[in-house]
């Protein structure tokens, strides 16, 4: 049977969906791409995420993006090809999977579903989410593999390797591993092979250690692991508390109309509840998916938990979702076709049928998510401001949550808040830390300094941490800087005059 179907999906629908946010659409990056690409660059340059740069994501990112600008010689067409290439892997997997459990034409759609959903969900590129679907759809594979064998082995260490590396990659994304940790637990205890879970839980352990030890490792000697930890963790932490069940459900909403378009999540959803209720009724499952079918059952509700932590309606989030949906979706697609094999309507033309429909509705999102892309939101005309006005040996400060044009004028920041957000948090900084920051700006005397939040003010909101020295600092700010320019996005860039 020819392979073609597969091949051109695989490498015209990637490309495709990765076109709208590449270089060639997109020429300055998104705020979070932005302190990613930041972050790469200066890591490159002998500085350390978290002790030189904050930022609360959890380090592979920063790696990855180090990795791509050195491939693209500090282009970031280095990083949009690695973004191709993690996409590649994970639409070949998940092709592999679905082919393997059910049919082929069930893998071409239910592939081409998500992939058609990620459309909404890139919000720029170069995003945590991204980076971890190729782990979670091996995840799965490596499970349905183990189960089917009957054997973990080397299986059980690779599960582990992919599993740290999805939590240093975005850490609510580790639904998967959890789920195979409580199926595991639940099988084997229920079989008495207590020695049995031992061998694979051990084997994971391994393989998780595999990739924390070096990332300990390289935090220690770099002497950054307890800006590690505070950032990585305890802020994240207070950003998770920080919000209500309400918000958490106005998220969850946010997500469903973000993954409505192209069907998948009700698809996935159907699939869900045939699946439980098949188990609740203890109607008869082909013995290969069972294993499979009971960790989609268990690990859907932890996914939807853990992507509605932080409580905010940011779509991108919910990439962490496509896998789970993507193969529950497979199941509930393969119960229509039998249905469809009744009725003796070809699958493959039914299939393709689908696929230009869909492709059809989410055509004109398409075409709007590209041109939202070449709106670069007056970025554009700051860095060429700041390019015209400062040295490449210059700080240049951004006010506000903006490292994009730090990075893509290639002006290193004073200090490692290249944005403040939280500084403005009293329940994680306090006064000292606020003050310190202040005391680095009077320090490093930064060339430029732009405002990139309401009012144009220097600072013009850092919450309750504010204290009279604090504001004795800014006062002295503001004594020694200038505003020169007002831009057509509203920032405000301030120069250095001096005493």
């Amino acid at each position: 049977m020819s392979l073609w179907p597969e091949v051109l999906l695989v490498v015209g629908s990637v490309l495709a969906v990765l076109l709208p946010v590449s270089p060639l659409v997109r020429e300055y990056a998104s705020r979070d791409s932005g302190v990613f690409l930041y972050t790469g660059w200066r890591l490159l340059n002998g500085e350390v995420p978290y002790l030189d740069v904050w930022d609360h994501k959890p380090p592979m990112v920063f790696f990855i993006d180090a990795l791509g600008l050195g491939i693209g010689n500090g282009s970031v067409w280095g990083v949009w090809w690695l973004e191709v290439a993690f996409l590649l892997v994970a639409v070949v997997i998940s092709l592999a999977l679905l082919r393997r459990l059910v049919s082929r034409n069930v893998a071409l759609l239910g592939t081409f579903l998500w992939l058609v959903n990620l459309i909404y969900l890139l919000a720029g590129g170069n995003l945590t989410g991204e980076y971890a679907l190729p782990l979670q759809f091996g995840l799965f594979y490596l499970f349905w593999q183990a189960e089917k064998r009957g054997e973990y082995g080397w299986r059980a260490v690779v599960i582990g390797v992919l599993s740290a590396l999805i939590f240093f990659t975005r850490q609510n994304s580790i639904g998967i591993p959890i789920a195979i940790g409580i199926y595991l637990l639940v099988a084997r205890w229920r079989a008495g092979e207590l020695g049995r879970l031992w061998r694979e839980l051990r084997g994971m352990v391994v393989g998780a250690l595999i990739v924390i030890l070096p990332i300990v490792i390289y935090f220690v000697v770099n002497g950054a692991l307890a800006e590690f930890w505070d950032a990585a963790f305890v802020f994240n932490f207070v950003y998770v508390g920080e919000r209500s069940v309400m918000d958490r459900l106005t998220a969850l909403w946010a997500g469903v109309q973000a993954l409505a378009p192209a069907g998948l999540i009700f698809l996935a959803g159907a699939g869900w509840v045939a699946t439980a209720w098949r188990f609740i009724r203890k109607l008869s499952i082909p013995k290969g998916l069972r294993p499979i079918l009971i960790l989609l059952v268990v690990n859907l509700p932890i996914e939807v938990l853990l992507v509605s932590l932080g409580g905010r309606p940011r779509i991108p989030y919910f990439t962490t979702l496509l896998p789970i949906l993507a193969v529950l979706a497979g199941y509930s697609i393969w119960l229509g076709y039998i249905e469809l094999k009744k009725r003796n309507i070809r699958q493959g033309a039914f299939t393709g049928m689908v696929v230009l429909l869909v492709a059809a509705f989410n055509w004109n999102a398409y075409i709007a998510g590209i041109e939202a892309n070449r709106n670069d939101g007056g970025l554009g005309e700051v860095v060429a401001y700041v390019e015209q006005n400062s040295q490449p040996d210059d700080y240049v400060l951004m006010i506000g949550a903006e490292t994009a044009v730090n990075f893509h004028a290639q002006r290193v920041s004073p200090t490692r808040y290249v944005y403040q957000y939280p500084l403005y948090r009293g329940g994680y900084t306090d006064d000292v830390e606020l003050a310190s920051f202040f005391e680095y700006i009077l320090e490093k005397q930064p060339q430029l300094i732009i405002v990139a939040l309401d009012g144009g003010e220097i600072p013009n909101r850092f919450g309750p941490n504010k204290t009279a020295e604090s504001e004795a600092l800014t006062h002295e700010i503001n004594g020694v800087y200038t505003p020169v320019t007002e831009f057509e996005n509203g920032w405000v860039a301030y120069e250095y005059v001096g005493e």
